[in-house]
């Protein structure tokens, strides 16, 4: 299954059941924010997944206090590693 058919699998699930679902779709968007292309055009993509994980996994450590941590841990390193857009060499 391809991830982008994953994640969006995942969405569905996680809006009717969050704690269950939400986790697997926050880790899916940070193995998506990793391996998407590093080209300039892909950073958006890299940036709203890493975004989305990071909210995701805060919502989540907010309704259960500590157990999403290393989650949310990695999310943050995730959105961390995203290209700035502002350092992209001038073409």
């Amino acid at each position: 299954m391809s991830p982008t058919v994953r994640i969006a699998l995942l969405r569905r699930l996680a809006r009717r059941r969050p704690l269950r679902f939400g986790p697997p779709l926050a880790e899916a968007l940070v193995t998506r924010s990793q391996h998407v292309g590093s080209r300039a055009s892909a950073t958006a993509r890299r940036t709203a997944a890493a975004d989305e994980a990071v909210a995701r996994y805060r919502r989540l450590d907010r309704q259960q206090p500590g157990r999403h941590r290393t989650g949310l841990a990695r999310a943050l390193v995730a959105q961390a590693a995203v290209p700035d857009e502002t350092d992209q060499p001038a073409a």
